[in-house]
């Protein structure tokens, strides 16, 4: 038997190639885990990869659309608690809020970017089940 290493997907170490090609079926393609990862990177734009995407191909239509909820969901949280600054003497306190909300933001977006890797369709918190509704 053949053996191979596809490093995008790292539960396939060792598997046989007959093995694979069952386990491709049902795990996306390296390219598609590309595509997903390039929507998260382009942030709200990263809708225009639905476009691009297969009908069939709803690793990608989703991710590509939980990318951009993604990221409008990040802008308006920091949006809104940033409108509190405005109080008198809240400014540095909101400041420092709103940046370890970016922060948790930030070690979240690698988590789903690190669940992309995988090959998993991971719903994000508040947006998964928009993006799976609106990608199928």
């Amino acid at each position: 038997m053949v053996r191979f290493i596809n490093f995008l997907n790292p539960r396939s170490l060792g598997e046989t190639m007959a093995d694979g090609k069952k386990a491709a079926a049902s795990q996306p393609s390296g390219g598609d885990k590309v595509l997903a990862i390039i929507a998260y990177l382009l942030g709200i734009f990263g809708f225009l990869l639905y476009f691009v995407a297969d009908r069939k191909n709803k690793f990608l239509r989703f991710h590509s659309i939980q990318a951009t909820l993604f990221s409008i969901e990040v802008f308006v949280v920091v949006f809104v608690v940033g409108l509190f600054a405005f109080i008198p003497g809240a400014a540095p306190i909101i400041g420092l809020l709103d940046l370890l909300i970016m922060l948790v933001y930030l070690i979240y977006w690698l988590y789903i970017l690190y669940k992309v890797v995988v090959g998993e369709l991971y719903k994000a918190w508040l947006v998964g089940a928009w993006a799976d509704k609106w990608s199928s």
